[in-house]
């Protein structure tokens, strides 16, 4: 077991970030990089193509807490490059800057999926 310590410049800060789902390894989210992608929840358009229409109701409970993507990042560090977050719409949820800061501290290049919303 590998355990993460964290200091107080990294320690986790965005708790209640909202997170739909965690792809552990993309190569196509960021060409030429090997990133996890972190699925936040809510987005406010319904359109009728929706292919994750799971991810719309931003008040809709996560599939898997920060502290557990915190913990499997935090054992991928030198393995991944990136974290990317997606949605849904990541720009909604209010602790995705504390959020990234987080990343940003274990290392990690950030990226971001948007809709533009």
């Amino acid at each position: 077991m590998i355990t993460v310590t964290y200091t107080a410049a990294n320690r986790p800060k965005s708790e209640n970030l909202n997170v739909a789902g965690l792809v552990k390894l993309s190569t196509t989210d960021w060409p030429g990089k090997l990133v996890a992608v972190v699925f936040l929840q809510g987005f406010p358009w319904r359109c009728t193509y929706c292919h994750n229409p799971a991810l719309l109701d931003a008040k809709s409970t996560g599939a898997i807490t920060w502290q557990e993507v915190l913990y499997f990042l935090g054992r991928r560090r030198g393995l991944l490059d990136g974290v990317v977050f997606s949605g849904g719409e990541p720009l909604l949820s209010p602790t995705l800057p504390k959020a990234m800061q987080d990343m940003a501290a274990l290392g990690f290049e950030i990226g971001l999926h948007t809709g533009g919303a």
